[in-house]
């Protein structure tokens, strides 16, 4: 349990350590939280979905 906990954290902070670089990108699930406000569910999704994009495309370039 803990070792998942451990390997979740270090997800997130790759993923902020990615955005860093990629704030530009940032604009894009943002954009669907604001402005489609009624869609947040379909917003939600679209965040998680650009959030496993950054880790895969973070651990490739190790």
């Amino acid at each position: 349990h803990l070792n998942s906990l451990l390997i979740t954290v270090l997800h997130l902070n790759s993923i902020l350590i990615f955005v860093r670089h990629l704030n530009s990108l940032l604009i894009i699930p943002f954009y669907f939280f604001t402005v489609m406000p009624t869609k947040w569910f379909c917003s939600i999704y679209t965040f998680l979905i650009f959030a496993i994009l950054v880790i895969f495309s973070n651990r490739c370039r190790i």
